[in-house]
């Protein structure tokens, strides 16, 4: 286990995973002070504005991400859904961000999977919000592409303000 224990004392649950990947093979046993992994917390156990706040937070100074993560705290629905949440990492930061202290709780989505989720038709959901997850994730990733034509075509006028909104935002924000 590592020597210091996190400064994070908010409800969600906390805990330390070594990376499997690592040539410890995930046992976090090094031979020099080196270490792996690091704090993780549970996606299904923030609330949707814990998790909101988590993804603002992990996407600080990334202006389409910014822009993606508001689309989907705008929209509601994703941050509520269980299969999303799973493609949700969840984790403690170390500050690396001006606005973000260290131990700063943080939630990174998986946008590959967003798109594989997606393209396998695998998220129980209506078509308008697939079409904006479609959206949101075209703005974060470049792994995943849209037909704007066929994903505005079944927005209602709340949901087609809410992409305007993002595109003009991510416009606005990437100008220097």
């Amino acid at each position: 286990m590592p020597k210091e224990q996190h400064s994070y004392t908010g409800p969600l649950r906390v805990q330390y995973e070594y990376d499997p990947d690592c040539w410890c093979h995930g046992t976090g046993r090094h031979d020099d002070d080196t270490t792996c992994g690091g704090w993780v917390i549970d996606s299904a156990v923030p609330t949707v504005d814990q998790l909101a706040d988590m993804l603002r937070a992990q996407a600080v100074g990334d202006t389409s991400r910014q822009a993606a993560v508001e689309l989907l705290v705008g929209h509601g629905h994703w941050l509520r859904v269980a299969q999303f949440r799973r493609i949700v990492d969840c984790f403690l930061g170390f500050g690396s961000a001006a606005s973000n202290a260290p131990d700063t709780p943080m939630a990174l989505i998986d946008w590959r999977a967003v798109r594989e989720a997606l393209d396998a038709q695998s998220f129980p959901a209506s078509g308008s919000e697939l079409a904006l997850l479609r959206i949101a994730a075209s703005l974060a990733s470049n792994d995943v592409t849209v037909n704007l034509y066929s994903a505005l075509a079944g927005l209602d006028r709340t949901n087609s303000r809410l992409v305007a909104d993002a595109v003009a935002c991510a416009a606005q924000l990437g100008q220097g």
